[in-house]
């Protein structure tokens, strides 16, 4: 633990990765049905950000917790290149009612996923003061898209 930090403040872990190949409404929904079981079990809770091939994640939650999680997506072969964007103690949960809530920014895969948010698809996410809902807010203006080749 850092110095400053209480034990008993939630953590927050942000990163982004790329997917081996393009996913379909199917393996998106798959995706999610494991993750939110996994992450309910875990008490982590937060947001999966999808744009063609391109996650961008929120995980949320006691430190060991989270780490753990991400630990565990980093084993994960159906996706790579993960790239931390933010970690560290945060005042208070963003996303406690999800256990995984979920964006796509592709219109192709919106129909017939259960859990989907409609966060970012009308305009600007900043009504907050949190830095996680700025990169959130960047992620679906195109920052850090990593796009599957071919």
């Amino acid at each position: 633990m850092r110095q400053g930090e209480r034990k008993d403040m939630p953590y927050e872990l942000v990163y982004t990765s790329a997917a081996v190949r393009p996913f379909s409404a199917a393996d998106l929904a798959d995706l999610l049905k494991v993750a939110r079981v996994n992450n309910e079990r875990a008490q982590v809770s937060g947001i999966l950000l999808y744009h063609e091939g391109s996650f961008m994640q929120v995980l949320e939650g006691e430190q060991a917790q989270v780490r753990q999680v991400y630990e565990h997506v980093g084993r994960d072969k159906r996706h790579w290149r993960l790239s931390v964007l933010r970690e560290g103690p945060i005042a208070q949960l963003g996303f406690a009612a999800w256990s995984m809530g979920f964006v796509t920014l592709d219109a192709r895969l919106v129909s017939g996923l259960a859990g989907r948010h409609s966060l970012l698809s009308n305009g600007s996410l900043i009504d907050d003061h949190s830095e996680v809902l700025s990169l959130l807010d960047r992620f679906r203006e195109g920052q850090w898209r990593q796009y599957v080749n071919g």
